[in-house]
Formats: structure tokens, sequence, C-alpha cells
């Protein structure tokens, strides 16, 4: 699940590490998916198991605006 071999840029741990790379720009939820978007096909469920695997680690957080911090 975390490591995609057949489609690397379809593994959580290269979505995620596009994530980080696109919260330091955008905060909202919505505006970060379509950056990645852009990027590579994600689906919505994929991208949303990499934010709860950045979330986990403590990589990123959600101010109280609702917000994505890199921390």
């Amino acid at each position: 699940m975390l490591i995609n071999t057949n489609y690397p840029k379809s593994s959580i741990y290269y979505l995620s590490y596009l994530i980080l790379k696109s919260v330091k720009q955008f905060h909202n939820y919505f505006d970060v998916y379509c950056d990645i978007k852009q990027k590579v096909y994600v689906s919505l469920e994929i991208y949303n198991q990499s934010l709860d695997y950045l979330y986990m680690i403590e990589k990123i957080k959600v101010d109280k605006n609702g917000e994505m911090i890199c921390l």
C-alpha cells in the first residue's frame, strides 16, 4: 500500500513528498489537491491516505482555521 512497485509515482511516500512541497505554497485542502493533480494522477482516496500518513508522522497539522501547516 505504501510503496507501489508497478507505479512508484502513485505510492503514498511519493505523494506525501509532493504534498509537503505543495503545502509550503498552498494551505487549503483543495488547492493542494489541485496542485498535486496537475503533476501526477492521484485519486482523492490516495490523496487522503497520504495526508493521514503525514498527520500520523507529525509532518503536517491543521490549524484552527482549517488550513494545513507543514511542520
